[in-house]
């Protein structure tokens, strides 16, 4: 290790790396998640890290994405049940539901309205309505997975020109 460290070699397992490799077709993470791997910031600039391999960042970013899909589809399962019935719901009503059912899993009211921000984007238009009067479906769920699948492959493609 010692070598490693003075040659600026990176050492992680083989059983690791298989690991994260699978973790990763589950939770994929991007490039600035991985590069502290074997780079770290020093004033500016990224610099080669040698040594044992730390990645218990990525468990971390995991554990956040995880944790925001879960919320996401709890959200999404409250408005489906509940927008019909009670109109228009805000973050805040959603977020409190979310609590009720022991599904807020240390999510904030923030992050509940950053998702439905998201999920009402012009994008995905998954949702009608605004942060003060609150939001219902505006389409069907398929249709929303199937937009979220374009825009998904319009980035990928835009990545390959």
């Amino acid at each position: 290790m010692q070598r490693a460290d003075t040659y600026k070699v990176a050492v992680l397992s083989a059983n690791r790396l298989a690991e994260l490799c699978s973790r990763h077709v589950r939770f994929p993470l991007g490039l600035a998640d991985y590069r502290c791997l074997f780079a770290q910031l020093e004033g500016g600039q990224w610099v080669p890290r040698g040594g044992k391999v730390d990645t218990g960042h990525l468990d971390v970013a995991v554990a956040g994405i995880s944790r925001m899909l879960n919320t996401a589809t709890a959200t999404v399962r409250l408005l489906s049940q509940w927008s019909l019935r009670l109109g228009s719901l805000t973050a805040r009503d959603l977020w409190v539901m979310l609590e009720r059912e022991g599904k807020a899993e240390g999510v904030s009211e923030a992050e509940v309205q950053g998702l439905l921000n998201m999920l009402a984007h012009p994008l995905v238009r998954a949702l009608d309505g605004d942060p003060d009067e609150g939001y219902v479906l505006s389409s069907k769920l398929a249709v929303t997975r199937m937009r979220l699948e374009r825009l998904g492959a319009s980035v990928a493609a835009g990545s390959n020109s």
